[in-house]
């Protein structure tokens, strides 16, 4: 079923995010090598800047193939792995970023591990994701458009961040 404009609005208002300030977060410098786990079709790789290498990571073929046809300045390399086993020393990043995975992913402790282990001491991540809001205005827009929503992609009926255990790494 394809949304209706009015959901699409709505969709629009709510979950549009912009990236910029997500990846601006991770102070990248040139010659940096950054994880972009689960690139999915890369709407974090437009916010990458000049002279930083990115390797994104997932394990969709044809959401990479969406992913290269993406206008960026950074050099972009992409490989298929499994977040929960990546294929990648320990400290091989300087940086990571990874955008509305750990609500669709079955172990996302098991992630975030892999995360901090191929990322370089002190690195920073930044990490965007979905959970249902606090404020009982937008959670009345999550729960009018929750049909459409879950056949984008977005998890529905639950909130991931009530289900996340504290992580002790």
């Amino acid at each position: 079923m394809k949304p209706t404009i009015a959901q699409q609005w709505i969709m629009e208002r709510y979950w549009h995010i912009e990236r910029q300030p997500l990846i601006a977060s991770l102070q990248l410098k040139p010659g940096q090598i950054v994880l972009d786990a689960a690139v999915g079709t890369g709407l974090n790789l437009s916010a990458y800047p000049e002279g930083v290498s990115v390797v994104g990571v997932d394990l969709s073929h044809k959401m990479m193939d969406e992913a290269r046809k993406k206008r960026v300045a950074a050099d972009i390399t992409f490989k298929v792995s499994d977040m929960c086993n990546l294929d990648f020393p320990d400290n091989s990043f300087d940086a990571a970023a990874s955008g509305f995975t750990l609500c669709v992913i079955n172990d996302p402790v098991r992630a975030l591990a892999e995360i901090l282990r191929v990322t370089k001491p002190g690195a920073l991540i930044a990490i965007l994701d979905y959970c249902k809001s606090q404020d009982p205005e937008i959670q009345k827009w999550q729960e009018l458009i929750s049909d459409s929503s879950s056949q984008l992609g977005f998890p529905t009926g639950k909130s991931k961040c009530d289900r996340t255990r504290a992580i002790s790494f």
